[in-house]
């Protein structure tokens, strides 16, 4: 792992800026963790970059639980989708299927909990329920990455 401190912050124009870069293997690639975080004004960025880079549309089926444990390796520049949701997300570095599940979830309870009308209210509480039954591993789905730049995979 390589560490720079002091360097200048992009945001607050400070020499306050700690700059991370963190190699990862994985079963057919490596990745390069690239992480951020400014102590004057809390800025905090992270991006992946791949030693060889791969398609711009992946998909992987989730089809079971054990599924679940499966990791995504996103960029800045990819969109991760679920279509049996029919909805995405922007999130870079690296987690696994159920922590972006989780993500999920997180922005459904905030949409269920803040809506205005009755129908948004059902429409985000229906969604939770088939969340649910994608955690417990009783209904299958699938997470596309859209990536670009091509820094983006799964890893079984």
């Amino acid at each position: 792992m390589e560490k720079l401190e002091k360097q200048l912050c992009p945001f607050c124009h400070k020499n306050t800026l700690t700059v991370l870069e963190e190699e990862k293997k994985f079963s057919n690639n490596k990745a390069f963790l690239l992480s951020m975080s400014c102590s004057n004004c809390g800025c905090k960025e992270t991006d992946v970059e791949l030693e060889t880079k791969t398609e711009s549309k992946i998909e992987l089926e989730i089809k079971n639980e054990r599924d679940l444990k499966n990791k995504i390796i996103s960029s800045s520049e990819a969109k991760i989708k679920i279509p049996e949701l029919r909805m995405d997300l922007v999130k870079s570095g690296i987690f696994s299927v159920k922590d972006i599940i989780l993500g999920f979830k997180k922005i459904l309870e905030e949409d269920r909990d803040n809506a205005e009308d009755q129908i948004a209210r059902k429409k985000a509480k229906n969604l939770l329920k088939k969340i649910w039954k994608f955690e417990c591993g009783d209904l299958k789905f699938r997470i596309r990455l859209e990536d670009k730049s091509g820094n983006s995979m799964f890893d079984k």
